[in-house]
């Protein structure tokens, strides 16, 4: 028989979402693309997106 430690972690609900989008795949792909996309210089002042939600 194998002896096993039990592990117990408390966070918070916030903390424990974000670690489990971070266990999805296509999550972390979206994240890696969005953030080259800021590297490269391809954003918009928040100002501006805020005024296209309320229009479109």
């Amino acid at each position: 028989m194998k002896k096993t430690t039990p592990i117990v972690n408390i966070m918070d609900i916030d903390d424990m979402e974000d670690w489990l989008e971070l266990q999805d795949l296509e999550m972390q792909k979206q994240i890696a693309e969005g953030y080259e996309e800021y590297r490269q210089g391809r954003t918009r002042p928040l100002d501006d997106f805020l005024t296209e939600l309320q229009v479109g």
